[in-house]
């Protein structure tokens, strides 16, 4: 019997995982056999003396390994040439794609036990401090620059995603009232500045300019929350200098942009229709003697029915106590203006349990363990087998480009190659592409051009 005895396992981080031990000759069989994957980890007290390796890092091994496999090959049909052009021309799914990014992937990157912070490691002036610092910081000395900055880019995106994701309800109360607040002033003011003048010269503003004004505020409104957003995977800067990912739509989704928009368009819908109703002459063709404070409730009366669902109308509810009968020009305003503010409060409802879904997508990231690149890459496989947010039924393109990033840092270049020629379609900005270069200097996350 040899004296060699030899051990693998498929995660490096986890002493207990490790398969053996097995002679030289019954190791050596199962290799030939197939059973121990090249990206497996090895190691022979005798051999190796102590330190794991990848299966594919042995040459010697690799030898018995394809030696096998040319046996195998003989003996085995070979596959049809139809089917295999057929298979060529299939377009990928979704599920194809988290099989690529989960099952083609060992659980974690290559790191010498020996691995220490690496400070005097040039990092290019073009990335912030933050990234600098992360970069050098990490203890895992086998990786490049590009992979330590690429690595470096994620964790603090993914970091500043996760603080996001804090703050459920009330926050959401805090932020929507203090930007409807922000956008009734600025609302209100905008009209003032043209309905102001008009009133003090002719002593009456006509009503076909108010009508105007809201028109265009409104139009601004749906215009804002319509117009087209990138969806591209991007650099985001601070102080011109690359700071972090920008992850297309996820992004929109974890920060809190879209509220601050939707909650300024409310307060912008309702200040003007506070000035409509305060600077004509007739108040919009109320019966009603009224200051600006009676205008204001009015208001805010219109959109308590609007949001409430009418409730305020069966049960007799009211905010104001003014009695005014409306006329057929207010009705029709104050119905555009309800159902403004009913489509607006149903986006910042949808926002928010979209919002809340996506942020359990942090309930188990390493947040206190960003200098371990195996926890983060630990991480991205374990998210991208959630079941319960279904997140990459929607985010392809992010889902994606994580697994490309995770493939990298555990320096899977050719992986990488294999995923961004299966899916060639993802948003991803040139100047990330470039920096995913291999030991050579060459990119290997190609564009679909």
């Amino acid at each position: 019997m040899s004296q060699h005895q030899w051990y693998y396992r498929t995660d490096c981080t986890q002493d207990d995982a490790k398969v053996g031990p097995f002679n030289e000759r019954e190791f050596l069989q199962q290799i030939e056999a197939g059973s121990i994957a090249p990206d497996v980890f090895v190691l022979s007290p005798t051999r190796s003396k102590h330190v794991w390796y990848r299966l594919k890092q042995v040459p010697a091994l690799m030898r018995v390994r394809e030696r096998g496999l040319t046996q195998r090959e003989e003996i085995i049909e070979a596959e049809p040439v139809s089917e295999v052009f057929e298979a060529e021309l299939v377009e990928p799914t979704m599920e194809q794609a988290l099989q690529a990014i989960t099952s083609k992937m060992p659980q974690t990157p290559v790191a010498e036990a020996q691995a220490s912070p690496q400070p005097d490691l040039v990092i290019p002036e073009q990335f912030s401090e933050a990234i600098a610092h992360l970069a050098r910081s990490i203890n895992a000395p086998t990786l490049s620059i590009n992979q330590r900055t690429v690595y470096a880019l994620t964790a603090r995106s993914l970091n500043r995603y996760r603080r996001s994701s804090f703050g459920g309800a009330f926050l959401l109360v805090i932020i929507l009232g203090l930007t409807i607040l922000a956008g009734f002033v600025g609302g209100l003011v905008a009209l003032s500045v043209v309905y102001g003048p008009v009133r003090l010269v002719f002593g009456y503003c006509p009503n076909l300019l108010l009508y105007l004004g809201c028109i265009a505020i409104i139009t601004g409104s749906v215009w804002i929350r319509l117009r087209r957003h990138s969806n591209t995977v991007e650099l985001s800067q601070v102080k011109k200098r690359t700071d972090h990912f920008r992850l297309g739509r996820l992004h929109r989704v974890l920060r809190w942009e879209r509220t601050t928009v939707v909650g300024a368009s409310i307060g912008a819908l309702f200040g003007a229709q506070t000035a409509a109703l305060f600077y004509s002459s007739n108040h919009l063709g109320l019966s009603f003697d009224g200051n600006f404070v009676s205008c204001l409730m009015i208001s805010l009366d219109n959109v308590c029915h609007g949001i409430f669902l009418d409730s305020f109308e069966l049960w007799k509810l009211s905010v104001s106590d003014v009695d005014y009968h409306h006329t057929f020009v207010s009705a029709t305003m104050f119905l555009i203006f309800r159902i403004m503010f009913d489509v607006f409060f149903v986006l910042v409802f949808f926002h928010y349990v979209q919002r809340s879904r996506m942020s359990q997508l942090f309930d188990r990231f390493p947040a206190d363990r960003l200098l371990d690149p195996t926890a983060l890459v630990n991480w991205i496989g374990s998210i991208t087998k959630d079941d319960e947010t279904r997140w990459h039924d929607r985010f392809t393109d992010e889902i994606i480009f994580l697994g490309i990033v995770r493939a990298y840092i555990q320096g899977d270049f050719e992986l990488v190659r294999q995923l961004s020629h299966q899916f060639p379609q993802v948003e991803v900005d040139d100047s990330i592409r470039e920096m995913f270069v291999d030991s050579g200097g060459n990119v290997i996350f190609e564009s679909a051009e």
